[in-house]
């Protein structure tokens, strides 16, 4: 557990309670259950080189903490390596693709990032086909994921809290 503190000028004596505008300092409230080290780097020290589309089940799939599978995964954009940080979008699957080829569409959401385990042009010829299909389609298979859990952190999830917002509620 941690304590509230407050970084502000020495000399001048703040009593909290009795203040009408906020004051000129920095707030750091503790957490009951900080973001790891692990996770924020995933999330805001990476720069992604790419971009996975996934649908709504992998995604559900996701946030109950299951790593992300060919299957899910729609679309791939970017020029990535293996091992390389990539923005996780949950977009919508078209039942019939669009003019374009396109099979997805709707309004794409940012949920996360990952650490892929396939290059770009490997999770695009895997894309869509199940776990079992990698070896075929690549001729190997390192791993049964695209992104095993360990390697994924959502922005938004149940089971770690939300990274920490500073709200001014007015009374």
């Amino acid at each position: 557990e941690g304590m509230e503190e407050f970084l502000a000028a020495s000399t001048a004596s703040i009593q909290l309670d009795n203040l009408e505008k906020p004051p000129l300092h920095t707030c750091f409230l503790p957490s009951a259950e900080p973001i790891h080290d692990r996770h924020f780097w995933l999330l805001h020290t990476l720069r992604p080189n790419g971009t996975i589309y996934i649908d709504a089940g992998a995604h559900s799939a996701l946030l109950r903490k299951a790593g992300l599978l060919p299957a899910g995964v729609l679309d791939v954009e970017g020029n990535f390596a293996q091992h390389e940080s990539v923005r996780l979008v949950v977009v919508d699957r078209l039942h019939v693709p669009s003019p374009t080829g396109r099979i997805w569409g709707g309004n794409p959401t940012e949920v996360g990032r990952a650490l892929v385990n396939y290059a770009a042009h490997e999770v695009g010829r895997i894309m869509g086909h199940q776990s079992a299909e990698i070896q075929g389609l690549l001729g190997y298979a390192d791993s049964e994921y695209v992104a095993e859990r360990q390697h994924i952190s959502l922005f938004r999830r149940e089971s770690r809290p939300q990274t920490p917002s500073f709200e001014v509620v007015k009374e």
